[in-house]
């Protein structure tokens, strides 16, 4: 079940810069290919991270992260709900990510 973030909404032009490139960054792939329709699954896997820690931690709507991340907002929402289905709070590898 998609559950909002409790923060306060931050503003995505502050936000999705940074965070697609540290999760990028993390994930050893160019901000290119973590943009877009790349099916390649460390691809899909970051933006599943980005996805969650933009919608969680920050508040921002799927709509917003969809637009900087060239996906559609179903997608945002369907990788939102597979980071909670991974578990991705109790990830060890991916703490220094989610603050």
């Amino acid at each position: 079940m998609f559950a909002p973030s409790t923060a306060a909404t931050a503003d995505p032009a502050v936000v999705m810069p940074e965070l697609i490139r540290t999760v990028a960054w993390h994930y050893d792939l160019g901000a290119p290919e973590l943009l877009g329709n790349s099916h390649r699954p460390v691809a899909v896997v970051a933006r599943t991270v980005v996805s969650y820690l933009a919608m969680r931690r920050h508040g921002l709507a799927p709509s917003a992260v969809a637009a900087y991340l060239g996906v559609s907002r179903f997608s945002v929402v369907r990788g939102f709900r597979r980071a909670q289905q991974l578990g991705i709070e109790s990830n060890d590898a991916l703490r220094h990510l989610l603050g």
